[in-house]
């Protein structure tokens, strides 16, 4: 088996822009709570493809004051999303997240309507066969069906490439 390549970097996100209160009810929106857009920003960098990410690497990607990933990153584990792993200091998602994850696969519509038409590319191709879909600017692998005989450990249903 080969290694896979090595992932480029990921550029960090770019923060929510900051919108004042009177444009917010001028323009008839409602108002966002930047702590919780930052939090569920920081959530989505689990999905990028690294299973374990720090609290600098956080701040960095997030942009964002490593204190502020650092309270973010401290909450959400509180909270049961995340885990610190004792091994390298790091967080991961957590089980609940996972839980969290099936649960919202189990009630989508897209896995039942797409599972008998994956069985049957698979079976008529012999290849593993991937059903993904569009999410802003990255494709988030959904579902995945492996070849008979050759299986693959690359793009797990549910995480994001760009």
């Amino acid at each position: 088996m080969t290694p896979s390549p090595a992932l480029p970097p990921v550029p960090p996100v770019p923060p929510v822009p900051h919108v004042p209160r009177a444009d917010m009810r001028a323009a008839g929106t409602t108002q966002m709570l930047s702590s919780v857009a930052n939090a569920a920003r920081l959530l989505r960098e689990f999905g990028r493809g690294e299973p374990q990410l720090g609290v600098s690497e956080l701040s960095r990607r997030l942009g964002i004051a490593k204190s502020s990933a650092h309270r973010i990153v401290h909450t959400l584990a509180r909270e049961g999303l995340l885990e610190r792993v004792e091994d390298t200091g790091a967080y991961r998602l957590s089980v609940t997240m996972q839980i969290l994850g099936a649960s919202a696969q189990a009630t989508s519509g897209l896995h039942s309507a797409a599972t008998a038409a994956l069985d049957q590319l698979r079976a008529v191709t012999s290849q593993t066969v991937h059903l993904a879909v569009l999410d802003g600017l990255e494709v988030v692998y959904v579902e995945r069906r492996e070849s008979p005989g050759h299986p693959l450990h690359d793009n797990q249903p549910g995480t994001a490439q760009s």
